[in-house]
């Protein structure tokens, strides 16, 4: 059994270095604390770099630019593979936006930050690819799109296959997308809590013709610290229609 650990040690300036066990460098949700989400489930696209790997990572932050090399065990396991993947971000609008999905908790002026990543599992032939991601927030609304181009082969070296909640995966060759939006119904200081909705539509791609649709609505009694979730997922597929009703709580001290 591998422990879900890393250590973060600083290399000079803003350079730092991660090694031990963790989430590579690709996707800004994938990276997103579970208890920061504003959905129950990550998107898919998410939810294929969501995984943990053991390796290790370079980043720094360059004044509003940043850098993140990742270097992981690929499809191989333990194999002399490896799984590799480059992400540049830039903060457009104010400091950028943080590691929170949703509007609860960001400031007043808006925060803007867009991403490209590129990744590659030499442990399986044509498994890589691109990934293009932006992302805003204010304390009132919240946005963010990505969208990923996979090569002819696909890699699960990173997918988080010990989530049960979100069974649709990837498949190679294919262009799919994800775009979602939150609103704050009431002001995040209220002493009553407050109320957050939002949606998000995924496209697969897939050989299926799969999309996704979410409804969520999350009630912050203390923040992300403490919360009440619901979301519905409407499933449209040549496979068949289905609807997915999930409820939650995230406390956590």
């Amino acid at each position: 059994m591998l422990f879900r650990s890393y250590l973060d040690i600083p290399v000079g300036g803003e350079i730092s270095a991660r090694v031990g066990q963790f989430r590579a460098h690709v996707s800004r949700e994938a990276l997103i604390d579970s208890g920061n989400l504003f959905f129950v489930e990550r998107s898919a696209i998410a939810n294929h770099f969501s995984g943990r790997s053991q390796g290790i990572a370079l980043s720094g932050d360059m004044g509003g630019f940043d850098l993140a090399l990742t270097i992981q065990n690929g499809n191989d396991g333990a194999g002399d593979e490896l799984f590799m993947a480059v992400r540049g971000g830039i903060d457009l609008m104010g400091g950028g936006t943080d590691l929170v999905e949703g509007a609860y908790g960001a400031g007043e002026e808006m925060e803007a930050s867009a991403a490209v990543s590129y990744f590659s599992d030499d442990a399986v032939e044509d498994a890589d690819g691109f990934l293009v991601e932006g992302s805003l927030a204010t304390g009132q609304f919240s946005a963010q799109a990505s969208i990923l181009s996979l090569g002819d082969a696909i890699s699960a070296a990173n997918t988080d296959n010990e989530n049960p909640g979100n069974p649709f995966g990837l498949e190679a060759d294919t262009t799919p997308f994800s775009l979602q939006g939150t609103f704050m119904l009431s002001e995040a200081g209220s002493e009553y809590g407050a109320w957050e909705l939002g949606v998000r539509f995924q496209d697969l791609d897939d050989s299926q013709e799969t999309s996704i649709v979410d409804f969520g609505a999350n009630y912050y009694a203390n923040g992300h610290d403490y919360k009440y979730i619901i979301n519905w997922a409407s499933v449209s597929s040549d496979a068949g229609d289905t609807d997915i009703i999930s409820l939650g709580v995230n406390a956590r001290f």
